[in-house]
């Protein structure tokens, strides 16, 4: 029989290039960022083994976990290595440790060394020593798949699969069954915490001369979390639910001396590649919105519970690292967060996912296979819709997705959602997806998603959207109008449809991008705070929130300033930039300008209430604003000028 270990291991595509937050804790966090400067250090330290000749092509920044316990950040990489004798490439992972205090990581280093010995790693893994340090940075680097938390995974890949064997064959059916190649590829590495492989067995009936592939998925973990979902999963499969929406994955086996589960896998397609192929997605979405519900009022017999407490702690956790990595949202972010934890209100528990987005999602044929049961709960399961949403407008695992495409998704997703479980969810809906929108926003900065800062901004502003009340997502009596691939995707009609308006900030963004022309049926009202705002803006030039709300007359938050400066933003009128880690806002068009659109506005609406008599509406606003004999006669001369100028092109 032939063993095999696959040789490639995918990575997320990640640049980080955005400027990272200064820590006087962390000084070294600039550097360690950068994939062209680690790229050099890391060949310079990594040390190869004895006859192995392995070069580092590239190192790509993929996960970071700053400030653990505030003492230490857990940075991991990618690297794309080659051995120049075979040709052969592929990916391997890298942890960057770095400590808050002088000389942990040197202790770090000392306790590490000799864990595990190069030799008990397997041969397709040895390139490398396993532990090296980095004085200039102060850092220990760890090469996968040497983990102190997961001591057992060296012994997983060095098993191959033979554990699973024969679970695997025992499910063949009839025939005398043997294995003939095992595959074991890593999939995905979280540093610490836990590790997926995907394992294939080639098997063969020597009876019969049938061939067959078995692919299955063994979780490695750190603690009993493995225990517990295979509990969960083989109690969920053992009663008869031919009728369900929805399934959980099946269960193959718990290794207890390795902390491994192993899983079958989920036959059909990710929602994720439904969505990216683009093929009558929305109908994908609802149906795996219909199963979601069914999921959250089913009786599961849970025994775990996620109270409120705990996902307001998840909340306040990931509020402080995106203050932390974004200082200009620090002010936005901590209102956000406070009003969350202030105004939403523990509910009826039932069963809660933990973790709902569209590659944890699975169709086959009409039906839905929810992965991932780590985390299954009692908790509030209206946060499972709260998180799918929030990931989608996101566009977390979506991002060939234009925002309006993925908003459209989230939309039907959460319309079909709240037409299959009680009307009481929909009141607690909006609370829970801005608090998951925080969540993202932190989880875009911490994978090192391309463009981090610009996408975890978005996911804010959505956040202070739906917390002021600005329609984003919520329940409505009317209409919502989508694009969703050059089509016209309408939610609704129904019974107070939830349904999300088309985003009216464009696609790409940045100063460059097109103003549009205020109107007064697509802009938000003009308030007196608003125009406060813009001419502090035209005497300035430009200024930062914190420095537009110290010149200001009226009595503001630095937090109202900041919402206020997006609402204008929206509609156009100011840009901003990034500099020195601060927002610098400027207006975008004149005082005379600005006048002109909110005449136009205020003339096209007084028009229509007064039909199409102005001059009615010019004496009603004479008498509302009690206009004296001075302004009396300034009005009167320029209407006489306006006479005159219609005069001459009469004539």
């Amino acid at each position: 029989m032939r063993e095999e270990t696959a040789s490639y291991v995918p990575a997320s595509p990640a640049a980080f290039l955005e400027g990272y937050p200064a820590d006087p804790d962390f000084p070294q966090l600039p550097v360690a960022s950068d994939p062209g400067r680690m790229l050099e250090i890391l060949r310079a330290h990594l040390r190869p083994l004895p006859g192995r000749n392995t070069r580092i092509l590239e190192c790509r920044p993929f996960r970071f976990r700053c400030k653990q316990s505030t003492s230490r950040c857990v940075l991991q990489y990618t690297l794309r290595l080659l051995e120049p004798g075979t040709g052969r490439e592929w990916d391997h992972w890298a942890t960057g440790l770095v400590f808050a205090g002088a000389g942990a990581a040197q202790r770090a280093w000392a306790n590490l060394r000799s864990v595990p010995p190069a030799a008990e790693i397997p041969p397709a893994w040895r390139c490398f020593e396993p532990v090296a340090f980095v004085s200039e940075l102060d850092m220990v680097v760890v090469l996968f798949p040497c983990d102190r938390r997961l001591p057992q995974l060296g012994q997983v890949l060095m098993d191959g699969g033979r554990a699973l064997e024969p679970f695997v064959l025992a499910r063949l059916g009839p025939g005398d069954w043997h294995a003939t190649r095992r595959t074991l590829e890593p999939t995905r590495y979280r540093t610490e915490l836990a590790a997926v492989l995907r394992c294939s067995i080639e098997a063969s009936d020597r009876e019969s001369g049938r061939n067959q592939t078995v692919r299955c998925f063994l979780k490695v973990y750190r603690n009993d979390r493995g225990q517990r979902a295979f509990d969960q999963l083989r109690s969920w499969w053992s009663q008869s639910r031919e009728e369900s929406p929805y399934s959980l994955v099946r269960p193959v086996a718990y290794f207890d001396r390795l902390g491994t589960l192993a899983l079958e896998q989920a036959p059909g397609l990710s929602l994720r590649e439904i969505l990216l192929a683009g093929q009558e997605p929305l109908a994908a979405v609802r149906t795996a919105a219909r199963a979601v519900a069914a999921f959250n009022q089913d009786d599961l017999g849970i025994d775990r519970t996620h109270t409120l407490e705990d996902q307001l702690e998840q909340v306040r956790k990931a509020s402080s690292m995106v203050q932390w990595a974004c200082p200009a949202l620090r002010t936005e972010v901590a209102a956000i967060t406070d009003a969350i934890g202030t105004r939403i209100a523990e509910a009826p528990p039932g069963p809660l996912h933990g973790d709902l987005k569209t590659d944890h999602l699975f169709l086959s044929d009409d039906r839905v296979i929810l992965l991932d049961a780590d985390s299954i709960a009692l908790g509030d399961p209206v946060r499972d819709a709260a998180h799918f949403c929030s990931y989608v407008t996101a566009q977390v695992g979506v991002e060939t997705m234009t925002r309006n495409e993925a908003r459209a998704v989230a939309a039907a997703f959460a319309d079909e959602y709240f037409q299959h479980v009680p009307a009481s969810w929909r009141k607690r809906f909006q609370l829970h997806y801005a608090g998951a929108l925080v969540e993202v926003a932190c989880g875009i900065f911490r994978h090192q998603q391309p463009r981090w800062l610009e996408r975890a901004e978005a996911a804010i502003d959505e956040a202070r959207r739906v917390m002021a009340g600005e329609g984003t997502l919520g329940p409505g009596p009317q209409l919502h109008v989508l694009g969703l691939r050059s089509q016209l995707q309408v939610i609704g009609p129904g019974p107070q449809p939830l349904a999300l308006a088309a985003d009216p900030r464009p696609e790409t963004l940045g100063e460059d991008r097109p103003r549009p022309r205020l109107t007064p049926h697509s802009a938000e009202p003009l308030t007196e705070q608003h125009v406060a705002l813009m001419q502090v803006l035209w005497a300035s030039g430009e200024a930062t929130a914190r420095e537009l709300t110290d010149n200001l007359d009226l009595a503001l938050a630095p937090a109202t300033v900041t919402a206020l400066l997006g609402q204008l933003e929206r509609q156009g009128v100011v840009a901003r930039r990034l500099a020195d880690r601060q927002h610098r806002y400027r207006a975008r068009v004149g005082m005379a300008e600005f006048q002109q659109d909110f005449v136009e506005r205020f003339a096209s609406v007084g028009e229509e209430l007064f039909e199409g008599d102005l001059a009615a509406l010019v004496c009603r606003l004479m008498r509302v604003r009690d206009v004296n004999a001075v302004g009396l006669a300034r009005v009167i001369e320029l209407l006489k000028a306006r006479e005159r100028e219609l005069e001459g092109v009469q004539e």
